[in-house]
């Protein structure tokens, strides 16, 4: 971040008076707006950009967004399956890489290693504030906020990547470039886990994946 992004992010954190809770990546020079949603390929795309505009600023903290931005560039963000976002994060923060996950929590070696028990861990999800807690379990629904122009979705990165390269602009030869990627296994959930991340993740399931219904006999989506 250069001199004059960092006073620029320190006025619009400090003027967030609405308490905003978006994460937030803007171009100057390509008039880009990006609300990143961890878990969902966020690195990669932050990766990519970085590619298009070496000085993008990529905040850390949520802000206000700048008076006219959001009317004179172009928006977008990617969202995710919840059943697949939380369980991610549980394989990569609890799983992967304990020790980050203890860091970012303020957790104990011990209390990190109880969450290694997907149960427990949906457990400590729900105690949480997903409105304005860690963005790695907050709710897509308010890191991805209304009148965003392009909603595109983790399942369809490729695909959706081009239509966001068309409409802001940008070369199609702007390839996504894949990090951070974990591996792949078939992902098995109960019918009691089915329902907890149901019941946590509500708002996110109806506003983004209206198609997927609410937990019955069967296990979650997998």
């Amino acid at each position: 971040m250069t001199i004059a992004q960092h006073l620029e992010y320190r006025w619009l954190k400090w003027s967030n008076i609405r308490g905003n809770q978006q994460l937030i990546s803007i171009s100057k020079a390509h008039q880009l707006l990006w609300f990143r949603n961890p878990k969902v390929a966020s690195s990669s795309i932050s990766s990519t950009l970085r590619k298009a505009d070496s000085h993008i600023a990529e905040y850390p903290m949520p802000i206000r967004i700048p008076t006219g931005t959001t009317k004179r560039y172009f928006s977008f963000a990617f969202v995710r399956n919840p059943y697949h976002r939380i369980h991610s994060l549980w394989k990569q923060k609890v799983i992967e890489t304990p020790l980050n996950g203890a860091k970012i929590w303020g957790l104990s070696e011990g209390e990190i290693e109880r969450l290694q028990n997907f149960d427990f861990f949906l457990d400590w999800v729900e105690q949480q504030d997903l409105h304005r807690g860690d963005a790695h379990y907050r709710l897509q629904t308010i890191l991805v906020p209304e009148g965003v122009q392009f909603i595109g979705r983790m399942e369809r990165l490729a695909e959706d990547w081009k239509k966001v390269l068309d409409q802001a602009g940008l070369p199609q030869g702007l390839a996504m470039e894949h990090r951070n990627k974990t591996k792949k296994k078939p992902m098995s959930l109960s019918q009691q886990q089915a329902e907890k991340i149901w019941s946590l993740y509500e708002a996110d399931f109806v506003r983004f994946y209206p198609e997927i219904k609410p937990p019955t006999d069967e296990a979650g989506e997998s």
